[in-house]
């Protein structure tokens, strides 16, 4: 028999909650009275989460309203079990079988058929238990001819009734704690995801349950218990086609020894079959390591995206015996690429290599942080992966930052940034704790940290997409200098990669080099290598002037908070009420503490009265604001390649509807209005500004500098121009420039400056355009529009309380809108919101500035029509059409 194997994954499990102990006692002591469970038996999912199950069968309130996620933290009080159902062939009952469970979150015990078959403990680590002989054929049959004995206490049962004669029985016990945000990093000997026991995005929602699948595994002869295809293309070649070798490593468990033949077969990307390896070798019992060698003349290289496609192949390997019959198969997808790190241009001594090259080609790392789509992790989907990293695939983002405080992500994870182009830098679930952000030393954590940093190399090393591996998040010496190699904990983990995967980047965490963030104070003295912050917009006139000293090597979380879409916002209060957006709220400080922007809108915008509901005013400045602090962060590090390697924003997404948080997508995976001024500063050609404030008084002098960014040096007669433009129209100044082919060097380059005398304006305010044009056609999506204000009180006043102008939105096809300016005066901030049921559609552009007049076609991702569609804006004034 071959190996085989039968999954147990599904919608037929059943959960009961339990009072400690309980379950494990039949009868009680004093009655001889059957116990019956605290909850009693609901439908359950594996792989899953306990509080989705309880969810779905209405034994909990939803997390996501209001502040009913309090609600719920006596779940993780209870004790759980998960039972299933199932019938094998028996073929099996002969067999040598293991049950296996790939992740159970966290501890408990396992029952076969009432026998207690194991423990286990550590969401990070799988069990594998050999079930040989112990399980029913369908008649009641056991491989050794009779049923096991053992007790597994009041959810025991003969199993002659329901889906089939076997009965699995998961014992899941009371969740341990673990330091949340704030603790104690050097103290933590529990590898479990820390940002589930409450961070600033994500309240106190422990997760539990089997959240990786479960399935028995049959053995035959041989088995494959590791299977990893080097891929390596040669390092000299085509831009597009090398020659390449793949180095097949295996890993086989012999039960029988003798003559056995290894065919390693690789299949291109259109599915046919390009190279075959076969390999005769005489096989010893126990564990034998063997390596197959196959060239390839050509083979299509793998490229982050933007820079060219993700052709995959997959690498089958097949184990035959003397007779020729198949015992074991195990095929894993591959890309062809090559990765090497090259010092920063100008970098100081001593500094690391921040720089990544693929192909031989310089990539800017245009990234954000990645954190679990919902803190029930069981319960994420392949689907929900397409979705959310698609969305950030389209914002023109190459790479993603698998934060370390959560989890090493599902197998889906990976095979999706392998399709979609998305480099991944891997932590190793550690992070800092604020009050303490030392690694731990502890001996015992050590070794769970090794064996879950050895578990996930191994299965992770084969995906092209993964760059980095690295030590954790913002652990730290003390005066929060970045931990290095130093400790033993870091040395640890750089010699299992350097072991297990040793063509990939070791970083010791995130932030490194010589100091944790940039400061005024140090800018030009070579201290700030890969650092973090500021989470937040700095202030008029501060922001601009912080970026444009800047000079990290490469910022791998910087951010701004944005709040919810209002009409979200007030969904998910509740029964609660969401104004006043302060912190005597109890709802802000249940879902957004950290990012309370009362004080600072205030500053920007003109002061808020608490007992005026202005809620959907406030969400478009906050919004518009975390827009335009990304914009300006961003732009401002890419004017300085190749002097700088990369940004990262934190954050990309978030698990939880926050009301306010530093993610460009929402819960949800819906766009933010940062999403889209990401997206364009992400952008491969487009133009920037660099000036040092948004509010002028009349007579002053603006100033700013304009910048052609040419990543890909896209050959042509490019012409830039320039115009400061009053909201009516009027055009207050106009200039441009022309850079010939010869000019237009791959990277950035000043194209002009621009200076002129402001005078008094209609509404105070007036933009600045940025528009450019190849081979005189223009350039869609290659512009910038920036808004100022003039003689305001507040800097950004004016937006709130500009005139209405209309705007009117009317479909051309199932996909497409036409979004255009009616009225007098332009329209800031127009913003398309999805408002039909089911998945959120996402519009291209988005977050507009339409002059009187202008007309621009959007398109959606959805199919939908213009009556599912809201517009808003700072001074829109709905024109149906």
């Amino acid at each position: 028999m071959k190996d085989d194997r039968l999954l147990l994954d599904g919608n037929d499990w059943t959960l009961t909650g339990w009072y400690s102990n309980q379950w494990h006692m039949a009868r009680s002591m004093e009655l001889n009275l059957s116990l019956h469970p605290v909850v009693p038996a609901v439908e359950a999912s594996v792989p899953g989460d306990i509080q989705q199950d309880l969810l779905r069968a209405g034994v909990v309130s939803d997390p996501n309203i209001g502040l009913d996620s309090r609600h719920n933290e006596w779940v993780n009080n209870r004790e759980w079990v998960l039972e299933k159902r199932f019938a094998v062939d028996e073929v099996w009952l002969g067999q040598r079988c293991e049950l296996v469970f790939e992740g159970i979150d966290y501890a408990g015990e396992i029952y076969l058929n009432g026998e207690r078959l194991a423990s286990f403990e550590g969401m990070f680590k799988p069990t594998r238990i050999d079930v040989s002989g112990r399980l029913r054929g369908k008649g009641g049959q056991t491989g050794h001819g009779g049923r096991h004995g053992g007790s597994a206490g009041a959810g025991d049962s003969d199993g002659s009734e329901g889906a089939g004669p076997n009965l699995l029985q998961v014992f899941i016990a009371r969740t341990p704690e673990v330091d949340g945000q704030v603790g104690y990093s050097s103290r933590i000997r529990t590898l479990k995801s820390r940002y589930n026991y409450a961070w600033d995005w994500c309240p106190r929602i422990v997760s539990s349950g089997i959240w990786r699948s479960v399935y028995l595994a049959a053995h035959g002869d041989v088995s494959i218990m590791d299977f990893y295809p080097k891929a390596a293309p040669a390092q000299e070649g085509g831009p597009r086609e090398r020659a390449a070798t793949l180095t097949c490593f295996a890993q086989l468990d012999v039960r029988q020894p003798g003559q056995y033949t290894l065919a390693a077969m690789v299949y291109g990307p259109e599915g046919d079959a390009i190279a075959e390896q076969r390999t005769a070798a005489e096989l010893g019992y126990g564990l034998a390591k063997l390596e197959q060698h196959l060239e390839l003349a050509s083979a299509s290289l793998w490229w982050p995206a933007g820079y060219g496609e993700q052709p995959l192949y997959e690498v089958k390997l097949s184990v035959y015996d003397a007779g020729g019959q198949l015992c074991a198969e195990s095929e894993r997808k591959v890309g062809f690429r090559t990765i090497t790190w090259e010092q920063n241009e100008g970098a100081p001594a001593g500094a690391l290599p921040y720089t990544i090259v693929v192909n031989g080609k310089r990539i800017f790392m245009r990234g954000v942080n990645w954190v679990p789509i919902t803190p029930f992790h069981g319960a994420i989907t392949a689907q929900q992966y397409e979705h959310q990293l698609g969305r950030l695939r389209e914002m023109n983002t190459n790479l993603v930052r698998v934060w370390g405080g959560a989890i090493i992500e599902k197998p889906e994870f990976y095979a999706v940034c392998d399709r979609l182009g998305l480099l991944v830098w891997q932590e190793l679930l550690q992070s800092s704790s604020g009050i303490d952000n030392t690694p731990p030393d502890d001996p015992m954590l050590l070794a769970e940290l090794e064996e879950a940093a050895r578990l996930a190399i191994i299965e992770k090393r084969a995906h092209p997409s993964l760059a980095i591996w690295c030590g954790g998040n913002e652990l730290m010496m003390e005066g929060f200098v970045p931990i290095d190699e130093r400790h033993a904990n870091i040395r640890m983990l750089k010699r299992v990669v350097e072991e297990l995967d040793s063509s990939r980047r070791f970083l010791p965490a995130s932030a490194s080099g010589p100091a944790f963030t940039a400061e005024f104070g140090n800018f030009g003295k070579g201290l700030h290598h890969d650092v973090h912050g500021p989470w937040l917009y700095l202030g008029e006139g501060t922001h601009y002037d912080y970026y444009n000293q800047d000079d990290a090597l490469i910022r791998t979380e910087t951010g701004t908070p944005g709040i919810l879409q209002a009409h979200r916002l007030r969904q998910f209060a509740g029964q609660h009420q969401p104004w006043p957006p302060t912190a005597s709220n109890p709802l802000w400080l249940h879902r957004g503490a950290w990012w309370i922007q009362w004080e600072q809108l205030g500053a920007l915008f003109g002061p808020w009265d608490e007992k005026l509901d202005e809620l959907e005013r406030y969400a478009l400045a906050s919004r518009y604001m975390q827009a335009e602090s990304l914009r300006y962060a961003i732009e401002s590090v890419r004017r300085r390649e190749p002097e700088s390697s990369g940004f990262l924003i934190w954050m990309g997404n978030e698990p939880y509807p926050n009301f306010a948080n530093t993610s460009v997508l929402e819960y949800g995976g819906i766009p933010k209005p940062a999403y889209y001024a990401v997206q364009r500063a992400f952008s491969p050609l487009f133009l920037s500004a660099k000036y040092g404030k948004l509010g002028y008084r009349s007579g002053e002098t603006f100033v700013a500098e304009v910048f052609l960014h040419n990543e890909h040096s896209a050959p042509g007669d490019y012409k830039v121009s320039v115009r400061l433009i009053g909201l009516g129209g009027d055009v207050l100044h106009e200039a441009s420039a022309e850079v010939t082919p010869a000019e237009a060097t791959a990277g950035v380059q000043q194209v002009c400056r621009v200076q002129a005398t402001m005078p008094a304006v209609q509404s105070n305010a007036f933009l600045l355009r940025l528009e450019l044009e190849r081979d005189g056609l223009a350039i869609p999506g290659a512009g910038n529009t920036y808004v100022f204000t003039v003689d305001a009180d507040y800097p950004l006043a004016p937006l709130r309380q500009l005139r209405g102008t209309q705007v009117g939105l009317r479909s051309r096809d199932a996909h497409t809108f036409v979004v255009r300016n009616t009225g007098e005066e332009a329209a800031i901030g127009v913003w398309l919101a999805d408002t039909s049921e089911g998945e959120a559609a996402a519009f291209y552009p988005n977050h507009l500035v339409l002059m009187p007049g202008e007309e621009v076609l959007v398109a959606c991702s959805a199919k939908m029509s213009a009556s599912d569609v809201q517009l808003e804006g700072f001074n829109i004034k709905v024109e149906c059409g």
